[in-house]
């Protein structure tokens, strides 16, 4: 597909998406690409266009002649998403630009502050950097005080809690939680959404697949399933089964109106929990 658009001034912007043509794969519909004159442009572009080919393929095809063109003749940005170490080796590089070390469990805490996504960790550099200025070094304690917890890192210490049958820590969570204003459907949703991941990490590690496997099966990122293989390991699966099924019933309740948002999950954490009250 292909669409253009003016730009102030005489530049054009051409922009090709889904180039199978350079590619080994079929196009889903029978199209007569005119290769030839394709070519003859990407070896001889024209200085008032702009082109720009978004190629979302794992790889060209270096046999043929078009992909050599595009590679000998364009800017190439690579834009997959960085996995964790990748993106962890690039904030370091980031902050050593910048005269700034970072001491290893201090990066390794960023990525977990982050689910590993490097845009997020990008996101924190200019306050790390502002603050690192005058020491030059960050540590772990730096990072725990600048750089706040994700939504799904307390709902994952959340599920931690209840599965250790912990009220008094599952409670304090979920309250502060709500005191930042989440509202109480949703945080049942999330951790639904983690039991159930947790669940599937279960069952597919007894059938031997492995973390990177399981991202891509699941199509979960891969910090995420990190995570929670780390914590289905110590996890007793009846234990787990009958907390995921006590919260479906708990979230089909809370939707028909038949328990107040608020207290339904913190009746739930002491029922599971054995416990009588609140402490």
């Amino acid at each position: 597909m292909t669409r253009c658009r003016h730009h102030f001034g005489d530049y054009r912007e051409v922009v090709l998406t889904e180039p199978v043509m350079f590619t080994g794969e079929s196009a889903p519909t029978k199209i007569d690409h005119d290769v030839d004159s394709l070519l003859q442009y990407l070896n001889q572009p024209v200085p008032s266009t702009i082109m720009v080919v978004v190629a979302p393929y794992a790889k060209l095809d270096d046999r043929k002649r078009l992909s050599k063109a595009l590679k000998k003749n364009a800017l190439l940005i690579d834009a997959t998403t960085l996995n964790e170490n990748k993106a962890m080796q690039q904030i370091k590089a980031d902050l050593a630009q910048a005269k700034i070390q970072i001491e290893p469990n201090a990066l390794q805490l960023l990525a977990q502050r982050t689910n590993g996504n490097y845009s997020l960790m990008a996101t924190e550099l200019p306050k790390l950097m502002a603050f690192a200025k005058d020491q030059a070094v960050l540590t772990a304690a730096n990072i725990e005080q600048l750089v706040p917890k994700q939504l799904s890192d307390r709902v994952f210490d959340l599920v931690g809690a209840v599965l250790a049958k912990n009220a008094t820590a599952a409670l304090g969570l979920y309250r502060e939680l709500l005191a930042q204003n989440e509202e109480p459907i949703k945080l049942i949703s999330l951790l639904l959404s983690q039991f159930r991941l947790l669940i599937q990490v279960q069952i597919l590690m007894k059938k031997g697949y492995s973390q990177g496997s399981l991202a891509q099966t699941l199509k979960v990122h891969p910090y995420r399933i990190k995570l929670a293989w780390q914590q289905s390991q110590r996890l007793n699966p009846d234990d787990l089964h009958r907390a995921f099924i006590g919260l479906v019933d708990l979230d089909a309740q809370m939707k028909r109106g038949q328990v107040d948002k608020t207290l339904a999950f913190e009746l739930f954490v002491l029922q599971y929990s054995g416990q009588k009250q609140a402490q």
